[in-house]
Parts: structure tokens; sequence; C-alpha cells
């Protein structure tokens, strides 16, 4: 949520070389090379602004793409499948939560309350930034260099904070329909995260018989705690199928 695709960091180049398919990352309305760009209300909004960019512009194996989102990304992921299950091959949500598998209190936990206050309020950019990465980093929580790239990006393609107020209402009036929208899926979670429980993607990922794989020391931003390691869980489980 708020971020942009450079936020991924390292995570899209491991995925491209451990799979040898082609890797496209997307920003959402108001944010990066979009960050001009009212954002829509609703999450199937969302969805729907990425569909031709996502669907025309991958090599679609046999008309199908394989789908990863992370966190709110997760959600436009999984509409974008609800909307579109022909175009999809698979799934793969990260740190993701929704209704009706998650309670209010898992989806942004209470002690991350404080931070997350601290992080939109603070009037000062370095400080709120840092807020962030103390908040969804467990292992790079202290990388002022990090630190320094992430305000580099918000300097030169500033959030549109309208654009977040938006995400952020979308996010929390989302619910998924209750019929798994594609046959391959599997859910990423982090036990460690601070922000969004483990239990919301590991109780979806039980109501829907979906596979499930849990990093236990990685905090909410798994591609930037655990890059390849998300990689290699992502790639080991596409063979299986």
């Amino acid at each position: 949520m708020s971020r942009q695709k450079l936020h991924w960091g390292e995570f899209p180049e491991h995925l491209k070389t451990l799979s040898g398919a082609e890797v496209l990352f997307e920003d959402l309305p108001g944010f990066g090379e979009r960050h001009h760009e009212s954002s829509p209300g609703t999450i199937e909004e969302i969805a729907e602004s990425l569909a031709p960019r996502i669907f025309d512009s991958a090599k679609l194996v046999d008309g199908k793409i394989n789908l990863v989102g992370i966190s709110m990304g997760g959600m436009v992921a999984l509409a974008l499948a609800q909307m579109h299950p022909e175009k999809v091959a698979s799934l793969i949500l990260i740190n993701s939560s929704f209704r009706p598998y998650a309670r209010f209190y898992q989806r942004l936990q209470p002690k991350a309350y404080a931070g997350f206050l601290k992080a939109w309020f603070n009037p000062v950019m370095r400080y709120s930034e840092r807020e962030i990465l103390r908040l969804s980093s467990n292992m790079r929580d202290s990388d002022e260099c990090l630190l320094d790239e992430w305000l580099d990006f918000r300097r030169k393609q500033p959030p549109s904070r309208r654009a977040a107020i938006k995400q952020i209402l979308a996010a929390s009036r989302f619910q998924c329909e209750s019929q798994k929208p594609v046959e391959h899926m599997l859910f990423i979670a982090a036990k460690q995260d601070r922000i969004v429980s483990y239990h919301c993607s590991e109780n979806a990922a039980q109501a829907w018989g979906a596979d499930y794989r849990c990093h236990h020391y990685a905090g909410h931003d798994l591609a930037l705690d655990a890059p390849q390691w998300l990689a290699e869980q992502i790639v080991e489980w596409r063979q299986s199928l």
C-alpha cells in the first residue's frame, strides 16, 4: 500500500533468474510512474485499471499469466483473477488479507497502530519513511542506505496522499468472492509480520484448499527481507504443478 514497483528491490531479478520467465511489475494509479494519476476507489476498479497493462504487455503462456501480489497488491491480484480467471494460470498472494477470512485486528494488528500513525502524520519525510521501514522489515529495519533509496524514490515520484487514502478505504472494504478464483493458488506469509497477521493467509489457504508457505523470521515486506527465499518458493511451487 502506498508503495511503487521499485520497492520490490532485488526480488524481481531473483525471480527472473530462477524462473527464466518474463517478469513484469506494474505501479498502481497514484504511485511510481503513475503518481500523477487519480486512484480508483475500490480494489476491483484498481484491478481493472491494470488489466490492459498486464494482459496486453505480458507474453502469455497458453494465453495465461502467473500473478504475484504482496499486501494490498495481493488483493488487486485476487480481484484480477476473479474478473479474468480465463487469463490467469496461477495466483501467488504474499502477506495479503481480505474478508471474510481475516478479522479487522488481523488485517492491521493493534501493535502496528502507533507506528502507522507516526508514518502517516510525521511531516519529516525521512522519519516517515524510517517508520515504514521499521514496521515492514525485520531484517533491514536499520539500513540507512536502503532508507536513502526509498527517499530518492519518494522525491522523484511523490506518492499521492489522496490516492493513499483511497487505497486504505478500498482495502478495508474489499471482500473476496466465496469461490476459489483459479485452481492453482499459493499463499505465502511471514510469521513475524508486525502489520498483517500470518493467520490471514493461513485461513484463506485452508478455506480454499490452496498451498501455503511461511517464513519464520521475515517481516511484512517479505520481498525485501528474504528475496531469494521468496523467489525459490514461487519457482519450486510452479514447477511442482
